[in-house]
């Protein structure tokens, strides 16, 4: 099942990841559509890129964080309220999503340079607010 999902993906130019996020913002406004879909948007602020494979050694050899994060927003569903119950929604919003990461490549590829010092910022930022 996995790999005709990828199969029809790929015939969608998507790849798995923004068919899955399709896949659940349909599931969910099937099951209770919002009463104003006027210009609805959901954003997604930080979903994980997996790095390991930018060669993640800095200049000294010490090795950098592997991971980094995405911001990817689904932007004016109201347009797909006649498509929750096909599959033509899921491939748009998919092909929308994709373009964004696409969009963000190398913004991801620098990011192993600072994702360590993002990630204790954040740290410290939480613990702060505790």
């Amino acid at each position: 099942m996995l790999r005709n999902l990828i199969i029809a993906a790929r015939g969608q130019n998507c790849t798995l990841y923004p068919v899955l996020f399709a896949a659940m913002i349909i599931s969910v406004f099937r099951v209770s559509t919002p009463s104003s879909l006027d210009g609805l948007a959901v954003p997604v602020l930080f979903t994980p890129a997996n790095l390991r494979h930018k060669g993640i050694l800095d200049r000294d050899n010490d090795v950098l964080s592997a991971l980094s994060y995405n911001t990817i927003v689904a932007r004016d569903l109201g347009r797909f309220v006649s498509d929750f119950s096909t599959l033509d929604g899921l491939w748009t919003i998919a092909r929308e999503i994709g373009f964004q990461l696409k969009e963000q490549q190398d913004d991801i590829r620098r990011s192993v340079i600072w994702m360590d010092q993002f990630i204790a910022n954040i740290s410290s930022m939480m613990e702060a607010g505790a």
